[in-house]
């Protein structure tokens, strides 16, 4: 399918803020084309609420059924995708 793939990056974004600012860009129609995301690596990326950068971008991106690759800090594991049903 035709569309955007977005690549963006959370640097120093707490769990909660990354989760904030994707959902206020999908509620604004940013992502009504997107085929896929690609997240870099955060530099710092603490968990709040006990909630990890995976399932902070599973619960805010899930619903759009969307691959969504991100870059992990492990030098054993590369990139993840998240399994989008």
């Amino acid at each position: 399918k035709d569309g955007i793939i977005w690549f963006l990056e959370s640097f120093a974004l707490n769990t909660a803020d990354v989760y904030s600012a994707l959902w206020e860009m999908k509620e604004s129609g940013y992502f009504k084309y997107t085929s896929g995301f690609i997240f870099g690596k955060p530099a710092i990326c603490e968990n709040e609420y006990n909630i990890s950068y995976e399932e902070t971008l599973k619960d805010a991106l899930g619903d759009l059924h969307v691959p969504v690759i991100y870059i992990m800090s492990s030098p054993t594991t590369l990139t993840k995708r998240l399994k989008t049903t």
